[in-house]
């Protein structure tokens, strides 16, 4: 899948499931099934895959999970925001699932304070987590609280060089003035993703000539 080889992934994982025996093999190969679907561009066959199986399997960590990440792709967040709190009713402890719901309501919505609650919540369960951190840090600066927003996001992207993350800490550190420094974790970042595209969002949005 990862070399987008789609049709030989697929063949894998009919073999695969023709054999698998045990409920949670297969809960995982239907996972990677309706990942492969979306990455040939037909999310709608994904969704409705993964659908299917909720139907059998409503409590399902993995299919849910799943699901809300594709809703989300799709910008169905009212589908994203359902399937997430299902699992957070089921699973209170879920620092993936409080996180996950939490950055997206950050990031797409107005509601921030609901949003730094669930990401709190996260944090308590896995203070160094980078994904968190950055989340964290995002919400912040959402809420107008560009120093702390800039330290959490400089913590994780120590712990974590990923692209989306500069771009979050250059975003709030070129609104905060420190422009210089901006330019040096855009750039960077740039140098070992050049075609990552909510960094190159953020570099045009900003209109920040690097």
């Amino acid at each position: 899948i990862e070399q987008a080889r789609f049709a030989e992934a697929a063949t894998l994982i009919e073999s695969e499931l023709a054999n698998a025996r045990e409920p949670k093999h297969i809960e995982q190969l239907n996972v990677l099934n309706a990942i492969n679907l979306d990455k040939q561009g037909n999310p709608r066959a994904a969704y409705q895959l993964l659908s299917q199986l909720l139907d059998k399997n409503p409590d399902s960590f993995e299919l849910r999970y799943s699901r809300a990440m594709l809703a989300e792709t799709k910008n169905e967040l009212g589908q994203m925001e359902s399937d997430l709190r299902h699992i957070i009713n089921l699973y209170p402890d879920s620092a993936l699932a409080l996180n996950a719901l939490g950055y997206t309501l950050a990031d797409k919505t107005t509601r921030y304070q609901e949003a730094l609650a669930l990401i709190e919540q996260a944090q308590k369960l896995v203070p160094d987590d980078p994904a968190i951190l950055d989340s964290l840090g995002w919400v912040l600066y959402r809420l107008g609280r560009v120093t702390e927003a800039a330290d959490y996001l400089q913590q994780a992207l120590a712990l974590m060089p990923d692209a989306e993350v500069a771009a979050h800490l250059g975003e709030v550190l070129w609104v905060s003035g420190k422009r210089d420094d901006a330019k040096t974790v855009l750039r960077q970042a740039l140098q070992a993703a050049p075609d990552h595209v909510i960094l190159n969002e953020t570099i045009k949005r900003l209109n920040i000539g690097l």
